[in-house]
Protein backbone atom coordinates (compact mmCIF):
# COMPACT_ATOMS: atom_id res chain seq x y z
CA UNK A 1 0.00 0.00 0.00
CA UNK A 2 1.23 3.49 -0.82
CA UNK A 3 2.21 5.44 2.27
CA UNK A 4 0.61 8.88 2.35
CA UNK A 5 2.64 11.59 4.05
CA UNK A 6 0.73 14.74 4.91
CA UNK A 7 3.00 17.76 4.67
CA UNK A 8 2.90 21.48 5.31
CA UNK A 9 5.37 24.23 4.47
CA UNK A 10 5.90 27.53 6.25
CA UNK A 11 3.89 30.38 4.84
CA UNK A 12 0.97 32.64 5.56
CA UNK A 13 -1.83 30.06 5.89
CA UNK A 14 -3.54 30.26 9.26
CA UNK A 15 -0.64 31.58 11.40
CA UNK A 16 -2.50 30.49 14.53
CA UNK A 17 -2.37 26.90 13.31
CA UNK A 18 1.36 27.12 12.59
CA UNK A 19 2.12 28.80 15.90
CA UNK A 20 0.18 26.27 17.96
CA UNK A 21 1.09 23.17 15.96
CA UNK A 22 4.02 22.00 18.17
CA UNK A 23 2.06 22.55 21.38
CA UNK A 24 -0.97 20.71 19.96
CA UNK A 25 1.08 17.71 18.92
CA UNK A 26 2.73 17.63 22.35
CA UNK A 27 -0.63 17.87 24.15
CA UNK A 28 -2.04 14.94 22.19
CA UNK A 29 0.98 12.73 22.86
CA UNK A 30 0.91 10.53 25.94
CA UNK A 31 -1.77 8.72 27.92
CA UNK A 32 -5.44 9.66 27.68
CA UNK A 33 -8.40 8.28 29.62
CA UNK A 34 -11.27 7.49 27.24
CA UNK A 35 -13.88 6.22 29.70
CA UNK A 36 -14.81 2.92 31.34
CA UNK A 37 -11.32 2.64 32.78
CA UNK A 38 -9.66 2.51 29.36
CA UNK A 39 -6.42 4.36 28.71
CA UNK A 40 -5.07 5.03 25.22
CA UNK A 41 -1.39 5.80 24.75
CA UNK A 42 -0.55 8.06 21.82
CA UNK A 43 3.11 7.75 20.86
CA UNK A 44 3.05 10.13 17.90
CA UNK A 45 0.67 12.96 16.96
CA UNK A 46 0.63 14.83 13.65
CA UNK A 47 -1.29 18.11 13.36
CA UNK A 48 -2.28 19.03 9.81
CA UNK A 49 -4.75 21.36 8.13
CA UNK A 50 -8.21 19.82 8.47
CA UNK A 51 -9.18 19.51 4.75
CA UNK A 52 -6.06 17.46 4.08
CA UNK A 53 -7.92 14.55 5.65
CA UNK A 54 -10.60 14.83 2.98
CA UNK A 55 -7.94 14.73 0.27
CA UNK A 56 -6.59 11.44 1.63
CA UNK A 57 -10.12 10.01 1.87
CA UNK A 58 -10.90 11.05 -1.70
CA UNK A 59 -7.65 9.55 -3.00
CA UNK A 60 -8.33 6.30 -1.17
CA UNK A 61 -11.90 6.06 -2.52
CA UNK A 62 -10.69 6.47 -6.10
CA UNK A 63 -7.61 4.22 -5.75
CA UNK A 64 -5.23 7.06 -6.57
CA UNK A 65 -3.18 7.41 -3.41
CA UNK A 66 -0.03 7.19 -5.50
CA UNK A 67 -1.20 9.07 -8.61
CA UNK A 68 -2.35 12.08 -6.61
CA UNK A 69 1.24 12.72 -5.53
CA UNK A 70 1.81 14.23 -9.00
CA UNK A 71 -1.41 16.24 -9.17
CA UNK A 72 -2.63 19.61 -7.96
CA UNK A 73 -5.81 19.60 -5.93
CA UNK A 74 -8.26 22.02 -4.37
CA UNK A 75 -10.23 20.86 -1.33
CA UNK A 76 -13.20 23.02 -0.32
CA UNK A 77 -14.66 22.52 3.15
CA UNK A 78 -17.67 24.64 4.21
CA UNK A 79 -18.10 24.03 7.92
CA UNK A 80 -20.21 25.34 10.75
CA UNK A 81 -18.27 28.55 11.40
CA UNK A 82 -15.80 28.89 8.55
CA UNK A 83 -15.42 28.22 4.83
CA UNK A 84 -12.02 26.55 4.46
CA UNK A 85 -10.02 25.58 1.40
CA UNK A 86 -6.58 24.18 0.73
CA UNK A 87 -4.50 23.96 -2.42
CA UNK A 88 -2.05 21.07 -2.61
CA UNK A 89 0.71 19.79 -4.83
CA UNK A 90 0.54 16.10 -4.17
CA UNK A 91 -0.05 15.98 -0.43
CA UNK A 92 2.01 19.11 0.24
CA UNK A 93 -0.01 22.11 1.35
CA UNK A 94 0.49 25.28 -0.71
CA UNK A 95 -0.05 27.70 2.13
CA UNK A 96 -0.01 30.97 0.22
CA UNK A 97 -3.11 29.78 -1.69
CA UNK A 98 -4.89 28.11 1.22
CA UNK A 99 -7.02 30.01 3.69
CA UNK A 100 -10.45 30.34 5.32
CA UNK A 101 -13.16 32.98 5.75
CA UNK A 102 -15.95 33.39 8.28
CA UNK A 103 -18.69 32.37 5.90
CA UNK A 104 -19.86 29.00 7.20
CA UNK A 105 -23.28 27.48 7.84
CA UNK A 106 -23.75 29.56 10.99
CA UNK A 107 -23.68 32.75 8.93
CA UNK A 108 -26.41 31.32 6.71
CA UNK A 109 -28.57 30.21 9.63
CA UNK A 110 -28.13 33.52 11.44
CA UNK A 111 -29.04 35.57 8.35
CA UNK A 112 -32.16 33.52 7.70
CA UNK A 113 -33.17 33.66 11.39
CA UNK A 114 -32.91 37.45 11.27
CA UNK A 115 -35.20 37.59 8.23
CA UNK A 116 -37.72 35.28 9.90
CA UNK A 117 -37.60 37.39 13.08
CA UNK A 118 -38.39 40.54 11.11
CA UNK A 119 -41.21 38.74 9.34
CA UNK A 120 -42.96 37.28 12.39
CA UNK A 121 -42.26 40.26 14.65
CA UNK A 122 -40.45 38.35 17.39
CA UNK A 123 -36.89 37.01 17.82
CA UNK A 124 -36.49 33.61 16.16
CA UNK A 125 -33.39 31.56 16.97
CA UNK A 126 -34.26 27.95 16.19
CA UNK A 127 -31.14 27.34 14.12
CA UNK A 128 -31.62 23.56 14.20
CA UNK A 129 -35.04 23.91 12.57
CA UNK A 130 -33.62 26.16 9.84
CA UNK A 131 -30.73 23.76 9.22
CA UNK A 132 -33.12 20.80 8.94
CA UNK A 133 -35.35 22.77 6.55
CA UNK A 134 -32.42 23.65 4.29
CA UNK A 135 -31.26 20.03 4.18
CA UNK A 136 -34.64 18.35 3.70
CA UNK A 137 -36.68 21.00 1.88
CA UNK A 138 -39.43 20.68 4.49
CA UNK A 139 -40.80 23.89 5.96
CA UNK A 140 -40.14 24.60 9.67
CA UNK A 141 -43.23 24.90 11.85
CA UNK A 142 -43.65 28.38 13.34
CA UNK A 143 -46.73 29.25 15.37
CA UNK A 144 -48.25 25.90 14.37
CA UNK A 145 -47.96 26.61 10.63
CA UNK A 146 -45.40 25.62 7.98
CA UNK A 147 -43.16 28.58 7.19
CA UNK A 148 -42.11 28.93 3.55
CA UNK A 149 -38.34 29.15 3.85
CA UNK A 150 -37.75 28.72 0.12
CA UNK A 151 -38.14 32.47 -0.48
CA UNK A 152 -35.10 33.05 1.76
CA UNK A 153 -32.80 30.78 -0.25
CA UNK A 154 -31.31 33.74 -2.16
CA UNK A 155 -29.86 34.92 1.18
CA UNK A 156 -28.14 31.58 1.67
CA UNK A 157 -26.81 31.55 -1.89
CA UNK A 158 -25.47 35.09 -1.53
CA UNK A 159 -23.39 34.06 1.48
CA UNK A 160 -22.13 31.00 -0.39
CA UNK A 161 -21.17 33.16 -3.37
CA UNK A 162 -19.31 35.59 -1.08
CA UNK A 163 -17.30 32.72 0.37
CA UNK A 164 -16.42 31.29 -3.02
CA UNK A 165 -15.51 34.75 -4.39
CA UNK A 166 -13.08 35.23 -1.49
CA UNK A 167 -11.50 31.87 -2.27
CA UNK A 168 -11.11 32.67 -5.95
CA UNK A 169 -8.99 35.70 -5.08
CA UNK A 170 -6.50 33.41 -3.35
CA UNK A 171 -6.19 30.35 -5.56
CA UNK A 172 -5.19 32.13 -8.80
CA UNK A 173 -4.97 29.79 -11.85
CA UNK A 174 -7.90 27.37 -11.52
CA UNK A 175 -6.97 25.51 -14.71
CA UNK A 176 -4.07 23.81 -12.90
CA UNK A 177 -6.29 21.66 -10.70
CA UNK A 178 -6.66 17.99 -11.56
CA UNK A 179 -8.97 17.49 -8.58
CA UNK A 180 -11.57 19.78 -7.01
CA UNK A 181 -13.14 18.14 -3.97
CA UNK A 182 -16.11 19.47 -2.01
CA UNK A 183 -16.67 18.18 1.53
CA UNK A 184 -17.93 19.42 4.89
CA UNK A 185 -21.27 19.73 6.61
CA UNK A 186 -22.25 22.70 4.43
CA UNK A 187 -21.33 21.08 1.10
CA UNK A 188 -24.98 20.65 0.07
CA UNK A 189 -25.63 24.39 0.33
CA UNK A 190 -22.37 25.67 -1.18
CA UNK A 191 -22.14 23.30 -4.15
CA UNK A 192 -24.06 25.53 -6.56
CA UNK A 193 -21.72 28.47 -5.92
CA UNK A 194 -18.71 26.15 -6.30
CA UNK A 195 -20.01 24.68 -9.56
CA UNK A 196 -20.72 28.16 -10.93
CA UNK A 197 -17.13 29.18 -10.12
CA UNK A 198 -15.65 26.14 -11.91
CA UNK A 199 -17.89 25.53 -14.94
CA UNK A 200 -15.16 23.62 -16.81
CA UNK A 201 -14.23 21.28 -13.95
CA UNK A 202 -15.85 18.19 -12.51
CA UNK A 203 -16.55 18.82 -8.83
CA UNK A 204 -15.99 15.67 -6.80
CA UNK A 205 -18.46 15.22 -3.95
CA UNK A 206 -18.07 12.53 -1.30
CA UNK A 207 -20.83 10.56 0.37
CA UNK A 208 -21.25 11.63 4.01
CA UNK A 209 -19.04 14.69 3.41
CA UNK A 210 -19.13 15.71 7.07
CA UNK A 211 -16.98 12.66 7.90
CA UNK A 212 -14.52 12.98 5.00
CA UNK A 213 -11.75 14.60 7.05
CA UNK A 214 -11.81 12.14 9.93
CA UNK A 215 -11.90 9.14 7.58
CA UNK A 216 -8.85 10.51 5.80
CA UNK A 217 -7.01 11.02 9.08
CA UNK A 218 -7.69 7.39 9.96
CA UNK A 219 -6.22 6.21 6.65
CA UNK A 220 -3.19 8.51 6.94
CA UNK A 221 -2.56 7.42 10.54
CA UNK A 222 -2.71 3.73 9.65
CA UNK A 223 -0.39 4.24 6.68
CA UNK A 224 2.04 6.20 8.84
CA UNK A 225 2.10 3.37 11.38
CA UNK A 226 2.76 0.78 8.67
CA UNK A 227 5.67 2.83 7.37
CA UNK A 228 7.15 3.03 10.88
CA UNK A 229 6.82 -0.74 11.30
CA UNK A 230 8.61 -1.26 7.98
CA UNK A 231 11.41 1.10 9.08
CA UNK A 232 11.79 -0.84 12.31
CA UNK A 233 12.08 -4.08 10.36
CA UNK A 234 14.80 -2.65 8.10
CA UNK A 235 16.86 -1.31 11.02
CA UNK A 236 16.38 -4.37 13.28
CA UNK A 237 14.65 -2.22 15.88
CA UNK A 238 11.97 -3.75 18.11
CA UNK A 239 8.69 -3.46 16.16
CA UNK A 240 6.43 -0.50 16.83
CA UNK A 241 3.67 -1.70 19.14
CA UNK A 242 -0.02 -1.16 18.67
CA UNK A 243 -1.93 -1.72 21.88
CA UNK A 244 -5.15 -0.35 23.25
CA UNK A 245 -5.75 1.70 20.13
CA UNK A 246 -2.37 3.46 20.41
CA UNK A 247 -0.60 4.89 17.39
Amino acid sequence: MHHIKLQTTRGDFDPTFLKQLPALEKAMTGKHEVGNGRIVTVRKALAVAQPQGALVHYASLHQKLQAIENEQSLVIDPGARTFDWIVTKGMRLVQKKSHSVNRGMFDVLQAIATEISDDIGTPYRDFDAIDAALRTGKSPIIYQKPYDISRLMPIAQTIAQQAVSSMMQWIEAAYNFQNIILVGGGAFLFKKAVRDAFPRHKIHEIKDPIYANVKGFQIAGMNYLRSEIEKDALTDKPPTKVDGGAT
